[in-house]
């Protein structure tokens, strides 16, 4: 085998591990939007499912997050919220941190 070979199968070898690491990073939780895919195959409602899905759409909006960040600060959820909450897709999910609802608890 030479070193071209030897190079190509290893860039090969780097991004199959690369592809792999975010999953087993995560426990092996599998999402389909806010919903955790559990091994008979049905969905439920999960936070960390939730806060995958609000990291997504925010950074597909443009705002610099990431999962830890939103689940170890609940400043953080508020701050992306604030900006991309009334996304359909994380409305739900940001709710409780919307300004109105936070005024109209303290009445």
């Amino acid at each position: 085998m030479g070193r071209a070979e030897q190079t190509f199968l290893g860039i090969i070898a780097v991004a199959a591990i690369a592809s792999v690491a975010p999953h087993e990073a995560t426990g092996g939780i599998r999402c389909d939007g806010n919903a955790q895919i559990i091994r008979s195959g049905e969905t439920h409602w999960s936070k960390h499912c939730a806060l995958r899905q609000l990291a997504n759409v925010a950074r597909a909006r443009g705002v610099a997050t990431s999962l830890a960040k939103l689940k170890s600060s609940i400043a953080e959820r508020e701050a992306v919220c604030n900006v991309v909450g009334f996304d359909t897709r994380v409305i739900i999910t940001c709710n409780p941190y919307h300004a109105m609802n936070r005024h109209e608890e303290s009445q």
